[in-house]
């Protein structure tokens, strides 16, 4: 995609990857764990 912007050019360092994040969105005070996976490549 040459010639194209994005949103990458921004930036001076840019990652690809997933990031999946799984929480538990409870009104209580005791609230249960997160859990963040990245799959991410360098």
């Amino acid at each position: 995609q040459a010639g194209r912007k994005t949103l990458a050019d921004k930036y001076d360092y840019v990652m690809h990857g997933k990031l999946y994040k799984i929480s538990e969105d409870n009104s209580s005070k005791d609230k249960g764990p997160t859990k963040v996976y990245d799959f991410s490549e360098l």
